[in-house]
Parts: C-alpha cells; sequence; structure tokens
C-alpha cells in the first residue's frame, strides 16, 4: 500500500499548457493558471492528509499521513514507515523493525510521486473542467485530467477550493475498477525545514540496521 501511495503523491509550481479551444477545456485552464500562481510562493509545503482506497468489489480502506516538501524532496510518514527522499536516494524507515532501506530515487514513467499531489496537472494530461463538487464541506471545482499517454489508470479527478485556489483532493480511478483518494486535511506553507530534514541521518540511529540497496 505504501508503496502504491508513493507513486501517487513529488508539479504546481511552474505551469505550461496549450489552452483548449472547448469550453471546459480553456476553464479548466483559467482554473489552473490560479492554483499555480498560489503554490509557485511555497519554496517548502507540509500537508496532513487522508487517504481512502476502494477496491472493484467496493471494499474501502482508510488511512492517514504527514508529508513535507521541499522542492524534489520529501519526507512522507505514513502507514507505520517514514520514507526520506532527497530527489537521489529514498530511506525507507521502518520503527518496528529498527530497520533503514536506502535505495535509489528511480521514479516510474508516468507514475505520481508524493510531491505531485500539489503539481500533478502539469504533466501530461488533458485537462477539463467536469462541475463543482464539496470536500469537507466546501465548494470545490473540479478539473478531470485524462492522460495523453497509456497508463494504469484511466483518469485523475483533481479537486480545487473556490476561495483559496488550493487543491484539496485527489483522485485516482484505475482500470481495474479500484479508486485512491488523498484529501488534505491540513496544509501550512513554508515550513522551516532544512535539506537534512529530507535524509536518513545515521548518527542518531545507531541502532538502526541500514540494508543498502542503492549499488
Amino acid at each position: 500500500m505504501i508503496r502504491k501511495f508513493v507513486y501517487i503523491m513529488p508539479l504546481i509550481l511552474t505551469l505550461s499548457f496549450t489552452v483548449p479551444a472547448n469550453v471546459n477545456g480553456a476553464k479548466a485552464a483559467t482554473i489552473l493558471k490560479k492554483v499555480s500562481a498560489v503554490y509557485k510562493k511555497y519554496k517548502t509545503m507540509k500537508s496532513t492528509f487522508t487517504i481512502k482506497s476502494t477496491d472493484r468489489n467496493d471494499k474501502s480502506t482508510k488511512s492517514s499521513g504527514t508529508l513535507w516538501l521541499k522542492g524534489p524532496k520529501f519526507k512522507l510518514d505514513y502507514a507505520g514507515q517514514i520514507i526520506y527522499c532527497d530527489g537521489k536516494h529514498t530511506w525507507t524507515y521502518n520503527p518496528t523493525d529498527k530497520e533503514v532501506t536506502k535505495e535509489k530515487y528511480k521514479k516510474k514513467k508516468g507514475s505520481i510521486s508524493p510531491s505531485d499531489i500539489f503539481s500533478v496537472y502539469k504533466k501530461d494530461f488533458k485537462n477539463a473542467y467536469s462541475g463543482n463538487s464539496k470536500v469537507s464541506g466546501v465548494n470545490n471545482y473540479v478539473i478531470k485530467m485524462v492522460p495523453k499517454k497509456r497508463r494504469n489508470y484511466s483518469y485523475l479527478k483533481l479537486y480545487v477550493n473556490q476561495k483559496t485556489n488550493k487543491i484539496s483532493k485527489l483522485s485516482q480511478y484505475y482500470k481495474n475498477g479500484s479508486t485512491m483518494s488523498v484529501v488534505v486535511i491540513k496544509f501550512v506553507p513554508n515550513p522551516k525545514v532544512t535539506d537534512a530534514y529530507f535524509e536518513w541521518n545515521a548518527g542518531k540511529n545507531k541502532d538502526v540496521e541500514l540494508v543498502d540497496l542503492s549499488n
């Protein structure tokens, strides 16, 4: 589950796409430009969130976590594990087993990683406004995002707060009928975190076994 989430949640800092000719496409572009303007102001971000996964039989699970972002770097505390990423390597720490696994950070082509939740729309999608919906009782615009290239999912839905132009929710619809939705519970702009915050500190964790798979 955590591996799947790592590739749905590290692109809102800049935005460049062609405004489609149709009305819904043009409206989506206008909304996303406002979203981009909001997130451009932040060098670092912190978000608490919930994730709801529903399978094809309509059975669902719900969990929560916290995400810190700084450019391509991220730290993810989720599902009993903590993942550190400095943009080049990841360290997956399992407190229960007192073990941390180091790997090269290789993002799968077409995948969505943790930092993408606030910038996913800048990827290769055909975006269209698809109406309004409430998230946690607040009015949101809904943008349907269909990938231009073949992916393991059919489409995404991005929910944008109508007052703040911030992202409230991201839902991913898979071809097998399952879905995964990430809801932002709390967003903190520009928290004070250094680059070292996104790296595993072996010196402070000498009792933790390191499994190095990065070579």
